[in-house]
């Protein structure tokens, strides 16, 4: 029995629990994933306690690199692992910024310098120069 609940269990936790559509949750791991590679990424969600406040998707992460490197690597590494770019990386207001899709969610993306972001000079001040900033929205919602 103990057997039989366990590989329930699990099972649900897989794609092809839900007709092979991905779970925000998976999505967001699998970016964390490929943030991960990037020794100038902080891959901690800055932004937890607002996303869930919202009931939204998403995270803010740090980096240590130009914000320039930052977008233009993190964009070529997430088409890489299986992102596909909707939207051609530009660079608008001195943010870039980038549309992906990955199952059933678009994802947007921002990259913006923190030198300029009054609310951020503590991660500035840290060595911080950049912050991603990802939004997940659900296709099938719409």
């Amino acid at each position: 029995m103990r057997t039989v609940m366990l590989l329930s269990l699990l099972s649900s936790c897989t794609p092809k629990a839900n007709g092979g559509a991905m779970s925000s949750t998976q999505v967001m791991s699998e970016i964390e994933a490929v943030l991960s590679k990037f020794e100038f990424m902080l891959v901690k969600n800055q932004c937890v306690a607002v996303y869930a406040e919202f009931k939204e998707n998403g995270g803010c992460y740090l980096s240590r690199a130009p914000r320039d490197e930052t977008a233009l690597q993190i964009a070529e590494a997430l088409v890489k692992a299986g992102f596909k770019q909707q939207r051609s990386l530009r660079l608008d207001f001195g943010s870039w910024t980038t549309v992906l899709d990955k199952g059933n969610f678009g994802i947007s993306y921002t990259v913006h310098s923190l030198a300029t972001d009054p609310d951020s000079s503590a991660d500035y001040q840290a060595g911080y120069k950049t912050k991603l900033t990802i939004a997940l929205t659900d296709t099938r919602e719409q």
